[in-house]
């Protein structure tokens, strides 16, 4: 029977993004004030990919369960949110910063603002992860030796590599995003610097909310896989500590 204590799957949200016409106004660069962000202390291409360690064997004595239980599918389909929704908003941000665009000009603001708010505690990112906690918190058993490989394949093939993309993108945007900031004080334009530090500012609380639940999924993962869900956990801080360093206030 279903456990009534499942937490239900949503459907994949939208990010929530408007979709203005972004014109293609060339931002002013005689007025650019010199940049005044320091580089972070990594290397150009320091954003990690975690790359997934050798899985040990499942023991011969586990069997491999023909049927996933309900509560664990209901968990798997949250960290697939997850992911679904960190690409929805990379594909935003690669909208939003094109070469030609003004950052400057309303229209992108506006956007840049929704892109904020879907970073932040009440957009549809923090709900999957909090979604995904509730779900691992209500499941109330270890995972079986093959649910917790499909759990760890999961997390660092999809979510650790889509937060590595956005953050990827985010790092090649630095002087972009830098001079727009500065334009923005230099022309009275504070919303400008408030909407740039707040992308990294909401990031950053989405990152934490992904240790949290990773921590907790170390928990329920099978014992034969604790060591590789603790070596994701490790790379989601190091890009919390990549986010960190791309932009500081």
């Amino acid at each position: 029977a279903v456990p009534s204590n499942i937490v239900p799957s949503p459907a994949v949200p939208s990010v929530g993004l408007s979709q203005p016409n972004v014109p293609s106004v060339a931002a002013p660069s005689a007025a650019a004030p010199s940049l005044n962000v320091p580089p972070p202390n990594l290397p150009s291409n320091a954003v990690p990919s975690a790359a997934l360690p050798n899985l040990p064997t499942a023991p011969s004595s586990a069997p491999t369960p023909s049927v996933t239980p309900p509560g664990a599918t209901a968990l798997f389909e949250l960290v697939d949110l997850i992911s679904t929704t960190l690409s929805a908003i990379n594909d935003n941000l690669n909208e939003i910063f094109q070469p030609n665009v003004n950052i400057l000009d309303p229209p992108v603001l506006n956007r840049l603002s929704d892109l904020v708010n879907s970073l932040g505690t009440t957009g549809p990112l923090y709900s999957a992860l909090s979604l995904t906690l509730a779900q691992a918190r209500n499941l109330g058993t270890i995972l079986s030796v093959a649910e917790s490989e499909v759990l760890i394949r999961n997390l660092n093939n999809d979510v650790v590599r889509s937060y590595s993309e956005l953050l990827d993108g985010l790092n090649s945007r630095r002087a972009q995003l830098a001079r727009a900031s500065a334009i923005g004080l230099a022309t009275n334009v504070l919303g400008a610097t408030t909407i740039i530090r707040g992308i990294f500012n909401n990031l950053n609380l989405g990152l934490r909310r992904q240790i949290d639940l990773n921590n907790y999924l170390v928990r329920i993962i099978n014992p034969a896989y604790r060591p590789q869900a603790v070596q994701v956990t490790t790379a989601m801080q190091v890009l919390l500590n990549v986010s960190i360093d791309i932009f500081r206030p």
